[in-house]
């Protein structure tokens, strides 16, 4: 048998009961209220990223086992949390119109397919029916309509949380010296080092006899975005994203001074301050939208932990 066939069979095995007198792939994990979710809708979900995982771990056995274990665990909450949540929509009376699903089919088709027909040959090479395509994306729009209606935290952000949560969080907005640079640069190796360093001190004098830098990066500079980049493009840059001879070369610098040859490894640069800013805490208004992102997803987690809570006392949810 293949290793990877047996090592799947193993995670199967792993999570029956030892009594069990059925085929592997009917066998039932899990029984949410009265629907059942068999081991092989489990392997199908973690079937390639298990894969990858074998790629990565195949020599490390103990390793690859933790792992997709824990892949399993994971997909059996996942296919439990659906299953409370559909079965919670049936039992509301909501209603979904079809015309819902019908247009996130042919746009999904349309997106990976090109059209029907290329989606029905394709689901028949894989031992699949439309029927059930289009049943799972029913699914899948019911779950997202779901979680929109009981998991919303758009609303509940207010200005007092975001500055409370600034005020506590005040280290996670430093923001150390910064410098934005223009720069020249020539890769050298062994053989043409010489000529890149003449080349580079007959520009570097140039630009000292008064030719605008922006003019020599455009005609010798290696670095493609270098030449195009306009001012409000140059990017802020600490020590820490730069190497550290082109990094010490920019923070001696005022800005408008234009650096001597900096050689690194596998380059020769000249480099060029635009400006410098001090290292400071920004601003609540420079941060304002990402503190509300933080905030709203750890309130979903919340919300949603506490939902699908309510729903596992609500429906009867047995492990096997």
């Amino acid at each position: 048998m293949h290793k990877f066939a047996a090592f799947i069979i193993f995670l199967g095995i792993f999570s029956l009961n030892a009594s069990a007198q059925v085929k592997l792939s009917d066998a039932i994990a899990v029984i949410v209220h009265t629907n059942v979710v068999a081991a092989r809708d489990i392997d199908n979900r973690i079937m390639p990223a298990v894969q990858m995982l074998y790629t990565q771990y195949a020599n490390n056995p103990d390793e690859l086992n933790k792992r997709a274990l824990q892949l399993r665990r994971e997909a059996i909450e996942s296919l439990v949390e659906e299953e409370l949540i559909l079965q919670e929509f049936a039992d509301s009376k909501l209603i979904l119109p079809e015309n819902y699903v019908e247009e996130e089919v042919a746009r999904r088709i349309r997106k990976s397919y090109g059209d029907r027909l290329s989606l029905v040959k394709t689901l028949k090479a894989r031992g699949l029916t439309y029927d059930s395509f289009y049943r799972q994306i029913r699914e899948e729009v019911i779950i997202q309509a779901m979680y929109g209606k009981n998991v919303s935290s758009v609303n509940l952000i207010s200005p007092q949380m975001i500055l409370n949560y600034y005020q506590e969080h005040q280290k996670n907005f430093w923001v150390d010296d910064q410098v934005r640079i223009r720069s020249i640069v020539w890769t050298k190796n062994e053989r043409n080092a010489d000529e890149v360093r003449k080349l580079a001190a007959e520009v570097l004098e140039m630009i000292k006899a008064g030719a605008s830098f922006e003019e020599m990066a455009s005609i010798y500079s290696e670095d493609q975005s270098m030449k195009l980049a306009k001012e409000a493009h140059l990017d802020w840059r600490d020590r820490a994203s730069m190497q550290t001879k082109l990094a010490d070369a920019a923070f001696a610098m005022k800005p408008g001074d234009v650096s001597g040859l900096t050689e690194t490894d596998n380059a020769i640069w000249i480099i060029k301050l635009e400006d410098i800013k001090a290292a400071h805490t920004l601003g609540i208004e420079e941060v304002r939208s990402s503190i509300e992102s933080i905030l709203k997803e750890q309130l979903q987690t919340s919300l949603k932990k506490n939902w699908i809570d309510r729903l596992k006392k609500k429906y009867l949810v047995r492990y096997y």
